[in-house]
């Protein structure tokens, strides 16, 4: 009976968890655009999602990690990036994962 009883409680706490995780994953932006020339990036998160100059953000790629950009010029629905060395445009490709560094 007592096993029982504990069950739903873990269900419960599953359920807080992710409820927990889902405003962080909303903030996932993708890359829009890759200039090698200039070396910056575009990505589709803007003021409207709280970014501001300056920002550091993380690039990934499925949940490989690829490297930093900061955040240079802020649109109301998107904004620029410089890449932060070593990392270079080398390495991202359209519609690889832009997130705020934790």
């Amino acid at each position: 009976p007592a096993a029982g009883s504990s069950a739903p409680a873990m269900a419960e706490k599953v359920d807080l968890d992710r409820i927990v995780v889902t405003p962080d994953s909303a903030k996932a932006g993708k890359v829009l655009n890759v200039d090698p020339e200039t070396e910056f990036l575009i990505f589709d998160l803007g003021a409207k999602n709280g970014i501001k100059q300056g920002d550091i953000m993380s690039v990934n790629r499925g949940s490989a990690y690829l490297g930093d950009v900061r955040v240079t010029r802020v649109q109301e629905e998107m904004s620029a990036a410089d890449f932060v060395p070593p990392f270079s445009s080398k390495k991202v490709r359209k519609n690889d994962q832009v997130v705020p560094k934790k």
